[in-house]
């Protein structure tokens, strides 16, 4: 299957940078099959180390990191394999499971000659290489990788590229797209929904075209999170129960009206913590985030959910005026939390009814569309104002307010008061089709978080090579320089 990351691990190959790769990402994202496919397209002579199952592997890392030592020791785990420098790629999968392989990266970025290009991809890198030293900036490039969205999931099904060409000229333009294209995209994104994007989900639903193969997937997906929740929180009893706690939450919150992280709703029970959930007490927030902070924490850097904080003003920096204990908690793929719910559910979503647990599947999936595209997700509250906005973003170079709408009703009255009061732009995803109102609010169908490259018209500033020019007349040469051409001492004009 076509991914997105196979063009960034493309750039970093032919490009003469030394450093070595590192793919981040959850576990069942695609890590191991984008490498190996990149390796197979390109005809690259390539070798996976596999450092979680293959303990003979780890013992390579044991002595000298030099690239001769390395090498030498990988060549008598693998000796069928000839390591031809400059023309092999070292793929070292799961690095996590061995700090000192990480260690080594930067071996690899000072060998002399560039021998040889390295790969490394990990999971639960956070929980498992808190203490390990990172090799210094420079020597390792970081790309994230998430599940697959959209986009890469109508490339699954073999939409046509002028299909998605078309897309993109009218999200751009904020114009109607084909009705035609709508309605299959719409009811595309209706299963997308369903499956999610883990690749083994969505290669086993482009196969069968049945959702009962893809639950199956999405079972074992789970049960291999759980697994990690297990395995991977030590011996501490106490926050192994909080980590599935806050997990197991998750589809609840969401299926709220607001949606946010209610410490008191954690436990069934509500014994854990006593905020009150429908006010703003900074006091019961905080002390409700204290005893879960931990717990949190190793959900976030397991890679298994999404965070959204609340914003207290809606302007730049946004970063910082996040309120660490406000947030929404998503579930990193959508399909995954679909599988969380009833599935009577398949069936209602699949028939386009997105408004199913107070539209949790749909803002979930905008979350998700979001971060994928490594978009910072915020949301603004003020009881006060009487004001709640799903998301706050960055569009077009100004603070834009969104709103998610599943269904039929479309009030929307913070978001007019975001843009009449606040002078802020207005976004709303929606199941209509793309058009402009009265207010000056965008509307867009809600597949379209998924090409927000097309939404959002970044522009690079431009240098002025004008004043450049005068400056060099002026001063006479380096404009840096700070002297006349005349050669006088006085740096006014």
């Amino acid at each position: 299957m076509r991914r997105k990351v196979l063009d960034a691990i493309g750039e970093w190959y032919g490009s003469d940078r030394r450093s070595a790769l590192m793919i981040r990402g959850a576990r069942q994202c695609g890590k191991t099959y984008a490498v190996e496919r990149f390796c197979e397209i390109n005809g690259i002579h390539s070798i996976r180390v596999d450092l979680a199952k293959d303990e003979e592997s780890r013992r390579a890392f044991d002595g000298n990191l030099t690239v001769d030592e390395i090498v030498l020791r990988l060549s008598a785990e693998y000796p069928d394999f000839d390591f031809i420098p400059g023309r092999t790629l070292i793929f070292l999968d799961e690095i996590q499971e061995c700090p000192r392989a990480r260690t080594a990266l930067k071996s690899f970025a000072e060998d002399n000659g560039r021998r040889y290009r390295v790969v490394a991809s990990g999971s639960l890198l956070g929980l498992h290489m808190r203490d390990v030293p990172l090799p210094p900036t420079g020597y390792v490039e970081e790309v994230g990788l998430g599940p697959m969205d959209f986009e890469e999931f109508l490339w699954a099904l073999g939409v046509p590229e002028a299909v998605m060409d078309s897309v993109r000229s009218s999200l751009t333009r904020c114009e109607a797209i084909d009705g035609t294209v709508f309605e299959s995209l719409s009811k595309y994104y209706s299963w997308y929904l369903v499956v999610g994007g883990m690749p083994e989900a969505v290669r086993e639903f482009v196969g069968s075209r049945q959702f009962a193969p893809v639950r199956r997937v999405h079972g074992k997906i789970l049960g291999g999170y759980r697994e990690d929740m297990e395995k991977h929180t030590g011996d501490t009893v106490a926050l192994r129960s909080k980590v599935e706690a806050c997990f197991d939450a998750i589809p609840r919150m969401l299926a709220t009206e607001n949606k946010r992280f209610m410490f008191n709703g954690v436990s069934p029970s509500g014994e854990d913590c006593g905020d009150v959930p429908d006010a703003d007490d900074d006091r019961a927030y905080n002390d409700g985030y204290s005893r879960y902070a931990r717990a949190l924490d190793w959900l976030a850097m397991a890679g298994m959910t999404l965070s959204c904080h609340r914003v207290s003003e809606m302007h730049m920096p946004l970063e910082e005026r996040t309120k660490e204990s406000m947030f929404k908690l998503y579930m990193l793929d959508t399909g995954l939390l679909m599988h969380l719910y009833e599935p009577e559910l398949i069936a209602e979503v699949v028939a386009g009814n997105l408004d199913v647990n107070s539209g949790a599947i749909a803002e979930n999936a905008i979350a998700e569309a979001l971060s994928v595209q490594g978009r910072p997700l915020y949301y603004f509250r003020n009881q006060k104002m009487r004001m709640e906005l799903d998301f706050v973003l960055v569009v077009d170079g100004k603070v834009c307010a969104v709103e998610v709408k599943s269904g039929g009703k479309r009030d929307c009255s913070s978001l007019n008061k975001a843009i009449r009061d606040m002078h802020l732009g207005g976004i709303m995803f929606e199941t209509r089709n793309c058009f402009v109102d009265d207010k000056g609010v965008r509307h867009y169908p809600l597949f379209a978080a998924s090409f927000m490259d097309s939404i959002d018209h970044r522009e690079m500033p431009e240098f002025d090579f004008d004043s450049l020019d005068r400056l060099k007349r002026i001063y006479g040469g380096d404009p840096g320089a700070g002297e006349r051409s005349d050669g006088a001492g006085s740096t006014s004009p």
